[in-house]
């Protein structure tokens, strides 16, 4: 068992909490990944070129943007409604896979 620490775990948590947000907000996953992919670009590729060490609330953002694609494309559990059945106005998540 891993020893408490309590700075990971706030981490953990508070990236969580905003990974199911950021789900709440894109009815996919692979709007999720437009999403982040689009955001993150611009200072991604400025990291090799210009030898540059990305801030610590962009990598935080980009992990959760990560977190939150990884818990909507997870396999959804058998009998588990289909997504695309849901009623209007109620997003919901769909598999990358599918």
């Amino acid at each position: 068992m891993a020893a408490p620490f309590p700075a990971r775990d706030k981490l953990l948590s508070r990236m969580t909490a905003n990974a199911e947000q950021m789900m709440d907000a894109y009815p996919r996953a692979d709007m999720l990944l437009k999403a982040a992919m689009q955001e993150a670009m611009p200072w991604a590729m400025a990291l090799g070129t210009r030898g540059r060490t990305p801030r610590l609330d962009q990598l935080e953002k980009l992990g959760t943007q990560i977190l939150a694609i990884l818990l909507a494309s997870q396999p959804e559990p058998a009998g588990a409604p289909d997504p695309l059945d849901a009623p209007r106005g109620q997003a919901k998540i769909i598999n990358l896979g599918r």
